[in-house]
């Protein structure tokens, strides 16, 4: 941690790296350069502002200790197109000169930042690994589903429904080298571009449309909030989403009440988020988003 910290303090000093948000102003010590540097640590948003997105910074960032063949095939990754995005936190958990015993300890998390070259050599001719996600408008998936929109809504079975918002969400804390979605960050329906992800007015619309689907299907009871990742919106971009999805199952109950036995309509028991950041991310996890999720 702290060298990935005296890395981006110098960078930020020297003006490599220019933010709004995280800079020294004129004539502060080193001392409270690193006192301020703690104090950012603990921000979610400086690790998203400041993650690692090329081989060679996260080389540096590791001290230099990842091995020529390593670095080989991370720069044929990056010629290929493959995104890097590593948070300074998760780089953090990483070893990089250990004792003899120690060596490997770390593979877990090694293993979701670095790419393999199989993944290099398949990448641009991935496929959806769910064949249930390739969606033609007006045409049923393989499961049989017609959807409103094959970017945000996504269904392999008669009660769930997989939610992917047009938001920061269809961003990661993170890129895993075994992303199950690999095949969309290939596509470009998932990316790392955080300023063009913030949600629009476009957005609100499509919102309470896909809501609609929702409010009007027969047999869904169960909506996992995706992406990327649940959790990477802003605290007001996912609060609006939830309660825009509270109000669509209780429009859905209040409706059921007028409808005769049998016509009725399943009702919403379970809304799910799939996120990695309690784990890659810790610092998302705020007294107001749990508010939020309260």
């Amino acid at each position: 941690k702290q060298r990935i910290v005296r890395i981006l303090m110098n960078r930020i000093s020297n003006g490599e790296i220019n933010s709004r948000r995280y800079f020294f102003e004129p004539g502060i010590s080193e001392d409270e350069k690193l006192e301020l540097m703690q104090q950012w640590w603990d921000e979610h948003k400086f690790h998203l502002h400041f993650a690692i997105r090329s081989p060679e910074l996260l080389n540096e960032m590791l001290d230099h200790s990842l091995d020529p063949d390593t670095m080989k095939i991370l720069k044929e990754a990056e010629q290929a197109g493959i995104p890097f995005f590593i948070n300074p936190y998760y780089l953090s958990l990483l070893h990089v000169r250990v004792p003899y015993f120690a060596v490997g300890a770390d593979l877990a998390i090694r293993y979701y930042i670095l790419y393999s070259r199989q993944l290099v050599e398949e990448f641009g001719r991935i496929v959806a690994w769910e064949k249930e996600d390739l969606v033609e408008a007006g045409k049923p998936n393989a499961a049989g589903w017609i959807l409103p929109e094959g970017h945000n809504i996504h269904r392999r079975y008669p009660e769930v429904a997989i939610l992917i918002p047009d938001t920061v969400g269809r961003a990661c804390g993170g890129l895993c080298s075994s992303c199950q979605r690999m095949y969309d960050f290939q596509s470009g329906h998932l990316n790392f571009n955080l300023e063009k992800l913030v949600p629009g007015e476009k957005w609100d619309q499509k919102l309470k449309r896909l809501m609609q689907y929702f409010e009007k299907d027969s047999q869904l009871r169960d909506i996992l909030i995706t992406g990327g990742d649940g959790l990477m919106s802003s605290d007001r971009t996912l609060e609006k989403l939830l309660d825009e999805i509270c109000l669509m199952a209780q429009r859905k109950v209040e409706g059921n009440q007028k409808l005769p036995e049998g016509e009725k309509l399943a009702e919403l028991v379970r809304v799910r988020i799939g996120t990695r950041l309690p784990v890659s991310l810790p610092q998302r996890i705020t007294p107001s988003l749990v508010n939020i999720l309260k």
